[in-house]
């Protein structure tokens, strides 16, 4: 099926935008499909020229906008998530065209998704505030929902970054995929040894530290914020580190499983030792001090 699709993306640029709108009109009622609606935005991105894709993409972005008052609405979503991750997708997947560095493009995607978290708080001049006031109207329209548990477990004042995260994840998440779809239409298996490889640069602590620690002169909340949103490349780079460890072991979906499911479970835990295993491996290299998996 995905390799059907990622075919039927690359031989036309007609085939291409349908399976743009289907998915676009798809997020509507599953949210998630918004990624795969940006997906396949990011692999025409990557496979057309800039012209042919800038197109599509104000296409969809058309259609996405003028369907929108009558598909079902969703409280604190008056806006669509498939149009909000359209143009920073695109333009992630640009960057990846011209350098060919997932490294850049992940570390791109945290960047937008730190300088939106900044433009809420500026903006806003205290975002908690301003996504509480969310919280309670999105909140409105949901049998039995409070605040209560947003208080109780001191959510609220990194809430901004944690939405902001969320969305930097989305975007990397998006390009990524787009990345395997273009890849599995002409050279199925390369996407694996690009995404095994990818490692940041060591100045990227650097400069965030430099800012965490200017943030933190002005609320702990604003630091809190901001370094959940500057684990986000690190994560990337642990997962990658997960992948090349296993490589082509014979038993590599059940060994590559376990973490997966429990993102979903415990996502605070996982998220952050991912992290940190990708913020090590930037000093201790440990793909390759590691010995090579069996292969099958």
């Amino acid at each position: 099926m995905t390799r059907w699709l990622a075919e039927t993306i690359a031989q036309h640029p007609t085939h291409a935008l349908l399976a743009a709108l289907a998915t676009a009109l798809l997020s509507f009622l599953i949210i998630p499909a918004a990624i795969l609606c940006a997906a396949i935005i990011a692999t025409i991105t990557l496979t057309y020229n800039t012209r042919t894709a800038a197109m599509l993409l104000l296409m969809t972005g058309v259609v996405i906008a003028v369907s929108a008052p009558f598909m079902p609405s969703r409280p604190g979503l008056e806006i669509p998530v498939a149009l909000l991750l359209l143009a920073p997708t695109a333009l992630c997947a640009k960057v990846l065209d011209l350098s060919r560095s997932l490294a850049l493009t992940i570390t791109l995607a945290t960047l937008l998704a730190w300088l939106g978290a900044l433009a809420i708080q500026l903006i806003s001049g205290d975002a908690t505030a301003w996504w509480q006031v969310w919280l309670e109207q999105a909140l409105a329209g949901v049998p039995d929902a409070s605040m209560d548990g947003f208080r109780a477990e001191g959510i609220l004042p990194i809430f901004n970054g944690l939405v902001a995260t969320l969305f930097g994840l989305a975007v990397s998440a998006a390009v990524l995929l787009g990345r395997w779809l273009q890849t599995l239409a002409a050279k199925p298996g390369r996407f694996a040894g690009e995404f095994q490889q990818l490692r940041l640069t060591r100045m990227l602590p650097v400069v965030m530290s430099l800012i965490l620690a200017v943030s933190y002169l002005f609320t702990e909340s604003l630091f809190g914020q901001f370094l959940l949103i500057f684990l986000l490349p690190f994560y990337f780079q642990g997962l990658a580190v997960l992948h090349a460890t296993v490589g082509e072991h014979p038993r590599k979906a059940v060994l590559l499983m376990p973490p997966y499911l429990l993102l979903i479970f415990i996502p605070q835990f996982v998220y952050t030792g991912m992290a940190l295993a990708g913020l090590s491996d930037l000093f201790f290299n440990f793909r390759k001090i590691m010995p090579p998996p069996p292969a099958s």
